[in-house]
């Protein structure tokens, strides 16, 4: 689909009102056009899985970075799921661009740097 003569595809813009599909093929032709990661937040959980889905089922390079959406959660226990898939994405990420779908409190999350190996 070539959306180029509807979207302005700029870094660093905001994009209001799209489906879900479009946000999809949006979020492709900027990856396409960009030689960096693009992340996209959400506001909990729930949106973050549903919008990495839509991406995913017209890309390989989207990637969901978890992370629980109650505080409360993050001082008991997290969940190991959630940590394993965190690991995973940030593992991907040092090898090659990508999409990086997260929520809120996975964007807030405190990482080490990524010059660290461990």
């Amino acid at each position: 689909m070539n959306l180029q003569k509807y979207f302005n595809y700029e870094f660093d813009s905001t994009t209001y009102g799209l489906t879900s599909e479009l946000i999809a093929f949006y979020v492709q032709e900027l990856y396409k056009k960009s030689n960096r990661n693009i992340i996209l937040v959400t506001s909990n959980l729930y949106d973050a899985n549903k919008l990495f889905n839509s991406i995913e089922a017209h890309s390989n390079d989207v990637l969901l970075f978890p992370m629980d959406d109650f505080i409360t959660s993050m001082v008991m226990a997290m969940s190991p799921e959630f940590e394993l898939g965190r690991l995973d994405t940030l593992d991907k990420i040092k090898q090659d661009n990508k999409i990086i779908v997260t929520n809120l409190m996975g964007f807030l999350k405190y990482l080490p740097s990524k010059d660290i190996n461990n």
